[in-house]
């Protein structure tokens, strides 16, 4: 799933990031940094991160681009997968598929 986002991200350069106001929520253990990232010709693309603190340590468990959850979208796909096999076989395969990316 990192890889995937990040690769995406990693097309983005030289545009502007704007951070837009913290909102805090009910759990003071997570924490969602709002951005855009502006777009020549184009409308600002809403790119929010969700943090969660562990310990001292603030970490990001989620991306949401444009309203799409990594998690969300990730937790849809590999429940068909689990239903189609079982979690071995979803491990496997996400191994076996960063392996290849690695290779390349």
């Amino acid at each position: 799933m990192v890889r995937t986002y990040a690769t995406s991200l990693n097309q983005y350069t030289d545009q502007e990031i704007t951070f837009l106001p913290f909102r805090e929520g009910s759990d003071p253990d997570e924490a969602q940094v709002r951005t855009e990232v502006e777009q020549p010709g184009g409308f600002p693309i809403p790119i929010d991160y969700r943090l969660h603190r562990n310990s001292a340590e603030w970490k990001v468990f989620d991306v949401v681009i444009d309203g799409v959850s990594l998690v969300t979208n990730y937790r849809t796909s590999f429940a068909k997968e689990i239903r189609q096999g079982d979690l071995d076989s979803l491990i496997k395969t996400l191994k076996q598929r960063n392996e290849e990316v690695m290779a390349k």
